[in-house]
């Protein structure tokens, strides 16, 4: 009895432990880490990869000897017949006579080797760049993902902070509204004065309520962002100050050719060249040699083992193939890849011009962003200090409730807009990284 009391209450244990959901503690970093590792469109992207490499090491084997053999048995049903002239065999007139036999049997291996085709090479180029494309497109798809999670990351810090400033809030109104009913008991306070301390006490639980809602799907956005169960607790262990510094310099040369955009653009016009000389040397001759062996077979018999009935013969010969029309099909094809190489070509100069703007544009909202930080961050301070005056001076009577709202309302905004002004300072550093291609 003993024994079956412990083993139920280890089952019970086992089935409680698998039933608690896994916890994940992360870092910003390690947030984005575990994003890339789960997320199956990258993973897919992994295949296009795989793919074009495949390619490529198919195009390198264009070199290799084609080699083959094919074997065939051939009965005739009806013997086919030659007419042989009067005097050739001692024959007074034409006579029709059968030289074949009822069975025949050919078995071959044939050899065919390119010695000179200019169009292979190049066409090893073009897989190699299409991989080249395929890993930068890949890069494209980790940047745009890292990107989302941070974002998502930092939305979830935004949305706690806001919850414990509405929590504090709704404390402090539930501290006036004590205050209050104390006053009005006694006859110090108007019951107008006590019931809005009443109201401003329920209206701060309702904000509370939906701040935490608020959390709760930026929380769900991050854990779908990072592609893992909805029922992950997870813990973040960075917080909006500790991501806040240090300060972002401004970087004064920049390589914009580092943006994935520039790389893909380039990609696209290397192959737009890779054509033209692809069309180019596909008009050239071709020159390959090709050899055959082969055993036949010839009997009224079907009986392979006589070795008199099977003759061998062989070849061995050199082919040039010269294209003729092939020329007017090919002209328009360069013609069309000049016509797309310019247009790249366009693309990228003003792909350059966008990019030189974006940084610009994001360097300027990145100081902005951390001289507002500075400003807030000052204020917030201040507030705080007056907000503790005149709580004192409330508790004494020195101040009445509006006094007291006007200045809890000031510490608030305050407040908020201190953590917004973090909140935007990280997501405008976010956007320099990302702007320059990072």
């Amino acid at each position: 009895m003993k024994h079956l009391i412990i083993t139920l209450i280890f089952v019970i244990l086992t089935i409680v432990a698998q039933a608690q959901p896994d916890t994940l503690r992360l870092s910003v970093e390690q947030a984005v880490e575990n994003g890339l590792k789960n997320r199956f469109d990258l993973k897919a992207s992994q295949y296009n990869i795989s793919v074009a490499q495949n390619q490529v090491t198919e195009d390198r084997k264009q070199w290799l000897p084609e080699i083959s053999g094919s074997g065939n048995l051939t009965y005739n049903t009806q013997m086919e017949k030659t007419v042989v002239p009067a005097g050739v065999l001692g024959n007074d007139a034409p006579m029709a006579v059968s030289l074949s036999t009822k069975y025949n049997s050919v078995y071959s291996l044939s050899l065919n080797q390119f010695v000179f085709n200019p169009s292979l090479s190049v066409q090893t180029g073009l897989s190699k760049n299409e991989l080249e494309l395929e890993k930068e497109k890949t890069r494209a798809s980790k940047i745009e993902i890292k990107n989302q999670i941070k974002e998502a990351y930092l939305n979830v810090l935004l949305k706690n902070l806001q919850v414990k400033m509405a929590e504090n809030d709704q404390n402090r109104y539930r501290e006036y509204k004590k205050l209050a009913e104390g006053g009005y008991s006694y006859g110090k306070m108007l019951e107008n004065d006590y019931l809005r301390a009443k109201l401003d006490y329920e209206n701060a639980k309702v904000t509370t309520q939906k701040l935490v809602q608020n959390y709760k799907l930026a929380v769900n956005y991050l854990k779908y962002t990072m592609n893992i169960k909805p029922e992950t607790l997870i813990i973040l262990t960075d917080s909006l100050s500790s991501l806040a510094g240090p300060e972002v310099r401004l970087q004064n040369q920049i390589n914009i050719d580092n943006r994935t955009e520039m790389k893909q653009l380039q990609l696209e016009q290397q192959n737009d060249k890779l054509q033209i000389k692809n069309a180019r040397r596909s008009k050239l001759p071709t020159v390959s040699i090709f050899a055959n062996y082969s055993q036949e077979f010839q009997n009224n018999h079907l009986h392979y083992g006589g070795k008199q009935y099977w003759n061998p013969y062989s070849y061995i010969g050199v082919k040039l193939s010269v294209p003729v029309s092939a020329h007017f099909r090919k002209n328009n094809r360069i013609r069309k890849y000049h016509i797309l190489s310019e247009q790249t070509a366009m693309q990228l100069q003003q792909t350059k011009t966008d990019i030189s703007f974006e940084i610009e544009k994001a360097g300027i909202k990145l100081n902005n962003a951390l001289r507002n930080m500075k400003i807030t961050h000052k204020n917030y301070k201040l507030s705080g200090q007056i907000y503790e005056n005149q709580k004192q001076q409330y508790q004494l009577g020195g101040v009445n409730y509006d006094h007291l709202l006007d200045t809890e309302k000031s510490l608030n905004t305050t407040e908020q807009n201190y953590i917004q002004a973090v909140y935007d300072y990280l997501i405008a550093k976010l956007n320099y990284e990302k702007a320059l291609g990072e």
